[in-house]
């Protein structure tokens, strides 16, 4: 979950769900997460919906509030559902400063690391959602998307990783170019690159967060 900025209006006005799930909504939407789900950061689902921050339960003034609209993708949409009503808003505080995520690899099982900086509810129910969303534990089917998700994670952190190695070894104006677009907001998995350079006193002096 990354630091969001959300317009204060949508487009056009929403009076029922094709309002929010059309153009020019929808493609406001996904411009404001960045094209990737504001949850997982994944920029590379194929499913995308419409998930509302707090769930609305047939609500209809937070059903139409644009600013409970968020894009998502379909697997972290069925995980959070209406079970998780208080979770951190990314338009109004970032979440690098309540939760880390990391990465680790134990005899070749990639995992999630999902810590809390913060011991308020909202916090803890992110922290407990991110959990789900990454390594699973809700349906078998969960998982088998969960361990999909996880090798796109990894993916994306080892290739971040060899540029910063490329960085430590020939220090360049190309590298540093390659390194801030990688750690910018808007790109896949950001909160996890962001949180290598933000644990690594060379690279949190050099690269601006």
């Amino acid at each position: 979950m990354i630091k969001l900025t959300k317009r204060p209006a949508p487009p056009q006005p929403i009076t029922d769900e094709n309002h929010y799930r059309s153009n020019p909504n929808f493609k406001a939407l996904v411009d404001d997460c960045y094209g990737k789900c504001y949850i997982c950061e994944n920029d590379k689902a194929t499913t995308l919906n419409v998930e509302h921050l707090v769930p609305h339960r047939g609500n209809d003034s937070l059903k139409y509030d644009w600013q409970n609209l968020f894009l998502s993708c379909g697997h972290c949409n069925n995980i959070k559902g209406d079970k998780y009503d208080n979770i951190l808003d990314p338009t109004k505080l970032d979440p690098e400063e309540y939760i880390s995520l990391s990465l680790t690899t134990n005899s070749f099982v990639e995992n999630i690391i999902v810590c809390a900086l913060s011991d308020d509810i909202s916090t803890k129910q992110t922290v407990e959602l991110l959990s789900h969303v990454y390594n699973g534990g809700t349906t078998d089917i969960k998982d088998i998307e969960c361990t999909i998700l996880r090798k796109e994670v990894t993916a994306c952190v080892a290739r971040f990783l060899k540029f910063v190695e490329g960085y430590r070894n020939e220090p360049n104006e190309d590298y540093d170019a390659i390194i801030n677009k990688e750690i910018s907001r808007d790109s896949a998995f950001a909160a996890f690159k962001r949180g290598i350079v933000r644990n690594d006193t060379d690279l949190f002096s050099k690269f601006s967060l």
